[in-house]
């Protein structure tokens, strides 16, 4: 039986693909799709694993999860787009420009980078598979909470809560997957160095993942490159 990745158009005019993170799914989007698809054909997608997206091995890698988001641009026979990944979806858009890069018209790293992961984040991404196997509600609820400074976990509580609850529809192993290809992942910095494309950073400046110093340093390599830290 044919695996399904699951996407969603709206609007008309020159397309927007937006690329969620790890354990979100499209509907992440919802408020910038529809302010988006006023002007823009908008198409999100439910990365591998995520959302009604089919589950498709052990380790769904950045590589595999840009050649879907590249099948349905092609099922819908649209030949170029900007890209806008969050966190896992900046390294899927990575991973995109490095195969596909006549097909961008700009990239946006949403809290996210293009660089690869480093030798503890690859023991940390193992560590997280393994017990994402084993714990799956509890993992989810202190990973998801730990993306926010102690202020905004009180002061967004309701929305936290709801990215929570549908983090846990998500199967252990579509985490775990996802877990592996993000530790897999290779580095992106030479394509900004190279990309004609425009480039846009969008950065938290206490955002408690991603420093901002590292997404800063990676603003100055491509020549168009524009840097909004909130």
């Amino acid at each position: 039986m044919a695996q399904k990745i699951n996407y969603s158009i709206a609007g008309n005019g020159p397309c927007v693909v937006l690329l969620h993170g790890l354990m979100e799914d499209l509907h992440i989007w919802d408020d910038f799709s529809k302010c988006l698809s006023e002007y823009y054909k908008v198409i999100c997608v439910d990365l591998p694993g995520h959302g009604e997206s089919d589950i498709f091995g052990n380790v769904h890698t950045m590589d595999f999860m840009a050649q879907c988001v590249n099948a349905v641009l092609e099922n819908h026979q649209i030949s170029e787009c900007v890209m806008v990944g969050h966190s896992m979806g900046g390294y899927v858009t990575t991973a995109f420009a490095q195969m596909f890069s006549e097909k961008l018209k700009g990239i946006c790293f949403f809290n996210s980078h293009a660089q690869a992961e480093t030798e503890e984040g690859k023991k940390n991404r193992d560590r997280a598979a393994a017990a994402i196997l084993k714990s799956k509600s509890e993992l989810i609820a202190s990973f998801i909470r730990d993306l926010f400074t102690k202020e905004n976990r009180e002061k967004y509580r309701e929305e936290i809560n709801a990215l929570i609850d549908r983090a846990k529809n998500m199967k252990p192993e579509a985490i775990a997957a996802a877990q592996r290809g993000m530790k897999e992942r290779e580095s992106g910095l030479s394509t900004l160095i190279e990309i004609k494309a425009p480039v846009l950073f969008i950065a938290g400046k206490q955002d408690p993942v991603i420093a901002i110093d590292k997404v800063m340093a990676q603003a100055h390599l491509p020549d168009h490159s524009e840097l909004l830290i909130l």
